[in-house]
């Protein structure tokens, strides 16, 4: 069986396995999975970033603008520097059969591969601001070059951030505005990207974003009916 084959065995599958046959199959995931981590890990550094509460956590995050987003491999790292590559060594039936779910999750992941990566987050930036960095960087290079893709990057991580704020906040929102289009220039990602790109302060726009929503939320709940307030529902 070829590394696929093996992704798309099902759980009666892998249990109907010898233990010496379900190490055999998930040893050959664990050379393409290493394989997939050593590559990505030429594309990213570690850095250490404030967690809120005082004090500090890591993440991997691209190195030296590769242009890779760096989900899959802070899966697989558990966001630790010195992490361990997969392995079956020493593990027993359950634990192997763990291992092949964790490999399996993190090879499920486009962006487990370099390429994959680097598409992920040029989607990433043209939801958040309806364009890629590709376009802002022509024609620069050296120290303004790796200005703006230290400015965008933090730019998303602001944006994110502060959406997933305004979404604790409101917890409705989703219900009641599912249909708009996470690239909607109305919608609220949009909306923060550039009053973050505009500099203003994360309690201002968070501020602004919630009282607009809270508005059109109260609106919209003024003007609706149940359907069975229409004098023509029954008739």
């Amino acid at each position: 069986m070829n590394v696929q084959d093996i992704l798309n065995l099902g759980d009666d599958q892998l249990n109907s396995m010898t233990e010496k046959e379900l190490k055999q199959v998930t040893t050959i995931l664990v050379s393409a999975a290493n394989k997939r981590l050593k590559r990505m890990r030429s594309n990213v550094k570690y850095t250490t970033v404030s967690d809120g509460k005082g004090g500090r956590k890591g993440k991997w995050i691209e190195k030296a603008g590769s242009g890779v987003a760096t989900d899959a491999f802070n899966y697989a790292t558990r966001g630790k520097m010195n992490y361990q590559k997969f392995s079956v060594a020493g593990k027993d039936r359950n634990q192997t059969y763990k291992e092949f779910a964790r490999i399996r999750q993190f090879m499920s992941m486009k962006t487990s591969t370099v390429k994959g990566a680097k598409e992920v987050r040029r989607d990433r930036e043209f939801l958040t601001f309806g364009y890629s960095r590709e376009q802002l960087l022509k024609g620069l290079k050296g120290k303004e070059r790796t200005a703006m893709i230290k400015q965008i990057n933090q730019e998303i991580a602001d944006t994110y951030d502060l959406y997933h704020k305004f979404k604790e906040l409101n917890p409705h929102y989703e219900y009641t505005n599912g249909s708009l289009p996470p690239d909607d220039p109305r919608s609220p990602i949009r909306v923060i990207s550039e009053m973050v790109h505009n500099g203003m302060s994360k309690d201002d726009i968070l501020q602004s974003i919630n009282d607009s929503y809270t508005q059109q939320y109260e609106k919209n709940a003024t003007n609706y009916s149940f359907p069975w307030e229409d004098e023509d529902f029954l008739t």
